[in-house]
């Protein structure tokens, strides 16, 4: 075993030993040129790991030390869904980024440990531009909540309410995005907040309507950039289940940021 294969381990038991859980490590590094992102192939691996825990206690309890940009936002779900499949409590450790993706992930936990460093974003998805017979041309980004952004900004900024005018400038946007697109955007649209709601009710302790549609509303339209950092204050003013590490937590995640490998 190599000498940094030996200092995760030994850290990942530590945690272990100080919170009585069974930890697991999804990291996804996003140092150029091999950046990764959540992903599909992530949940194969994930579920053999489960398959191998160990429980010393009668309850199970996990937790996911996790660090990523972002990704695939169809994954957060399985992911949370399958874990919870094998235990009693399931928590998430964040020693520094778990933003888009990660922070979705994040909001199917019974509870967010979020070191000082600690930063979620907002949750609001990008899609590729569909393109009909145009393959050689580079694909293009789309972020849904600007294209529902600039709607609004139609109506109720620009107060635009000619029905003639609206209708150029839909007409004008469905040339410029496409048709295809703009489905998709819709179908993201609604898709991201039912997601959202299905991990927030998957927690233990039930939230009440109100606080899971200000927690959806704020992390998918509410902050305007998708940059945005989300520190554990904010986070837990948001309504958000964040806990803080005490002193020798936090310093046993830090450390284990800083040395992932197994």
């Amino acid at each position: 075993m190599s000498e940094d294969k030996h200092i995760g381990k030994d850290l990942i038991e530590k945690i272990e030993q100080k919170r009585q859980t069974k930890v697991i490590v999804y990291f996804t590094g996003d140092r150029a040129p091999f950046g990764a992102r959540i992903a599909e192939d992530a949940v194969r691996p994930l579920y053999d790991h489960l398959l191998n825990l160990e429980f010393d206690g009668d309850k199970k309890r996990i937790d996911l030390l996790l660090y990523s940009r972002g990704g695939d936002v169809s994954v957060p779900w399985r992911i949370v869904s399958m874990i919870r499949e094998f235990c009693d409590e399931f928590n998430v450790l964040i020693p520094y980024r778990a933003q888009s993706a990660a922070t979705l992930l994040s909001m199917g936990a019974d509870n967010i440990i979020m070191g000082k460093k600690a930063e979620l974003g907002p949750i609001d998805p990008t899609l590729v531009k569909a393109t009909i017979g145009e393959t050689a041309v580079p694909p293009q980004e789309i972020a849904v909540e600007d294209v529902n952004s600039f709607l609004s900004f139609v109506k109720e900024r620009a107060n635009i309410n000619d029905q003639d005018a609206v209708a150029n400038i839909l007409d004008s946007l469905i040339n410029q995005i496409g048709p295809l697109t703009l489905g998709s955007v819709n179908r993201q649209y609604h898709h991201i907040r039912l997601v959202a709601r299905k991990l927030l009710t998957s927690r233990q302790e039930k939230l009440d309507e109100e606080k899971i549609s200000t927690i959806i509303e704020t992390l998918t339209e509410k902050i305007y950039s998708h940059g945005h950092a989300i520190g554990r204050r904010e986070a837990k003013d948001i309504g958000l289940p964040v806990e803080y590490p005490d002193k020798d937590l936090e310093n046993l995640m830090w450390e284990l940021y800083l040395n992932p490998n197994l």
